[in-house]
């Protein structure tokens, strides 16, 4: 120690011990606190992306569980049907079955168009019922019927001027969906452009 006091003033000691104080406190900040403040903040990220992820995954099992119990409330309304390509004698026999409640029908179906897997076979139907109830049903029959069909151009009119009373005759023109899957393929179907 006598060694060091005669080297050392008592203002180099003083600067000494500063300067090794702060040698300490830069080797602390350096070698301790700077690698753990950057470790904290990655896994503060690394945090903050699973949380995020978890809500998406949360919101997605949330929405898939939605559409679940769609589909099944769909599947419990008996939703039509589409048929494979060249179903027109089950259409016919189904129509033949809703129509038997008119007076008289005439239809008529115009050339087979395919999009892809898709296949429609448009038709035009006229009929007559004694009722304008009847004539309600007959449609919505055909509409909500066992195969997948769109009614469209409806026209309703009554024999005695009034559709709510007497006969009513119906003209409508509608479009029966078929799908080629599950369908052969023949002269009749053919591609047309979107």
């Amino acid at each position: 120690m006598n060694t060091l006091n005669r080297i050392f003033s008592k203002q180099g000691r003083l600067l000494m011990a500063i300067v090794l104080v702060l040698a300490v406190a830069l080797a602390y900040f350096f070698l301790v606190h700077l690698p753990l403040s950057d470790r904290l903040e990655s896994k503060e990220q690394e945090l903050s992306y699973i949380q995020s992820e978890s809500e998406l995954v949360r919101t997605r099992a949330e929405s898939a569980a939605r559409m679940r119990e769609q589909l099944e409330g769909i599947d419990s309304q008996n939703a039509s049907y589409m048929g494979s390509y060249n179903n027109n004698e089950a259409e016919l026999a189904v129509l033949n079955v809703i129509l038997s409640q008119t007076q008289d029908y005439s239809i008529s179906f115009t050339d087979v168009k395919r999009e892809g897997n898709q296949v429609r076979r448009r038709f035009a139907l006229e009929f007559t019922a004694a009722s304008y109830e009847i004539a309600e049903k007959v449609i919505k029959d055909i509409a909500e019927g066992h195969y997948r069909c769109l009614v469209d151009h409806v026209n309703v009119a009554g024999e005695e001027g009034s559709i709510t009373e007497g006969r009513a005759s119906v003209s409508l023109s509608a479009t029966f969906f078929e799908t080629m899957v599950g369908g052969t393929e023949d002269m009749a179907v053919r591609q047309t452009e979107g």
